[in-house]
């Protein structure tokens, strides 16, 4: 998730910056920031000593049939008072349908950010108004959830 968040970003950031777009099966498809999550994950493992809960990767599951998944997250900038967010939407065979990052401006707690993150995905979710039977929502913020 945090590779496919990375490359939101850089698409963002390349439309912006360098007028390019690509599309989202092209963000899926992009190489970089893979090689840098493993690497720092095996840090992480290499520095708790490899045992434990802490060291063990969740990996993303496709949701069921006729589903469709919102993962969502986000991040704080705190000198700058200000939040991140990404959020993915993914079918039942882990397309990706949709993906949208964002900026808010004057946020101070980490709390609403990961709220605002959820709310902006509950939002586009009736946007886009997916033909699906049920829709999940999948974040890493225990307090939100």
């Amino acid at each position: 998730m945090a590779v496919v968040m990375r490359r939101i970003w850089l698409r963002r950031n390349r439309f912006i910056f360098e007028d390019k777009f690509y599309s989202p099966k092209q963000v899926i498809s992009m190489g970089e920031g893979l090689e840098d999550y493993k690497t720092a994950q095996m840090s992480i493992i290499g520095c708790r000593g490899g045992g434990g809960s802490h060291g063990v990767q969740k990996k993303w599951k496709k949701p069921g049939t006729n589903m469709v998944k919102a993962n969502w997250d986000a991040a704080m900038d705190f000198e700058n008072k200000r939040m991140g967010m990404g959020i993915v939407f993914g079918d039942e065979e882990g397309k990706v349908l949709a993906s949208v990052c964002d900026v808010k401006q004057n946020v101070h707690d980490p709390t609403l950010a990961e709220s605002l993150a959820l709310w902006r995905a509950l939002e586009i979710s009736i946007d886009l108004s997916f033909s699906f039977s049920e829709l999940i929502f999948e974040g890493d913020a225990a307090a939100i959830i």
